[in-house]
């Protein structure tokens, strides 16, 4: 591809050369045409030199995502006005729908040609902010995963992408199940962060591959997070520790857990309880077991 950018430019010069050539016929016509060529492919070889510019299709960044991945494509959105992002088809394309608080909001800023394509598109998708994957080079794992790294809302969907495709994703629990989970955590003094019951209000629990997300209760061979947290604190080893995390995901590496004293969220190796990373939320907690954070030395 780089030989062939190349040879329009060139093949432009020459031909403007040879224009600049003619310039000096004695024939009034060989001179007309040494003026078009000279200026044509002069012209020509200018615009072929230049370099390409070409706009992302996806932008994440600090401050919000800005949507160019097709002509119906909204822009620059805040984080703040994101509050949830799901997969979803329509017509045998894939989107990752952006889900926002104001959707006339949205729409209030973008031109009005595009405006009537994404109307459309909060009709048939519930949110007028969709990004088709199809352009894009990777996949919705990894974009869900992208945008769970800078919007907490974006975690759910970030789980649900690590499924299998033949594995739906667990049902949420339910008022009643959160309110008894409640009582029975407080009955034994552990006290569960709010983040991670807003996710089990989503899926009650998670497991694909070796990450497991404990749910409200004990099902389908995945713990509830209670009965594991006590089953943690029986461990001889592990008695000091366990009195001031409580453990919210593991793998065979690791566990992901809320430090009570602190506030924060930890990263514990399985082997000897070393804290191998501090984090401040929850929502970074679980991007960190999602990309398999590295496994403990020896």
């Amino acid at each position: 591809h780089r030989k062939r950018g190349r040879a329009g430019p060139a093949a432009s010069v020459v031909f403007a050369l040879m224009g600049v050539l003619l310039l000096t016929a004695h024939s009034p016509a060989e001179r007309v045409v040494g003026g078009v060529c000279a200026a044509g492919f002069g012209l020509t070889a200018v615009l072929l030199a230049l370099p390409r510019r070409t706009t992302p299709a996806l932008v994440l960044d600090a401050h919000g995502l800005t949507d160019a991945a097709s002509g119906a494509a909204a822009g620059f959105v805040a984080w703040s006005a994101v509050t949830g992002v799901v997969e979803q088809r329509l017509r045998g394309q894939r989107y990752l729908s952006v889900l926002v608080a104001d959707p006339n909001a949205v729409l209030a800023r973008v031109d009005p040609a595009v405006r009537a394509a994404m109307r459309g598109n909060l009709a048939l998708l519930d949110t007028p902010v969709n990004i088709p994957m199809r352009p894009l080079p990777i996949g919705v794992a990894e974009l869900a995963l992208g945008f769970a790294r800078r919007t907490p809302s974006a975690l759910p969907a970030a789980l649900r992408a690590r499924l299998p495709a033949d594995v739906q994703a667990r049902p949420p629990a339910t008022d009643a199940m959160l309110a008894d989970l409640a009582v029975r955590t407080a009955a034994v003094g552990v006290s569960l962060p709010e983040p991670y019951l807003r996710l089990l209000g989503d899926q009650d629990g998670h497991s694909a591959g070796e990450l497991r997300v404990f749910g409200s209760h004990p099902n389908d061979r995945l713990d509830g997070v209670l009965e594991a947290n006590l089953d943690w604190r029986t461990h001889p080893d592990a008695e000091h520790v366990a009195s001031e995390h409580v453990v919210l995901a593991e793998d065979n590496a690791h566990r992901y857990t809320a430090h009570v004293p602190t506030g924060t969220f930890q990263v514990l190796a399985r082997s000897d309880h070393r804290s191998m990373a501090r984090l401040s939320t929850f929502s970074d907690l679980m991007v960190a077991a999602i990309e398999e954070f590295p496994r403990p030395l020896g």
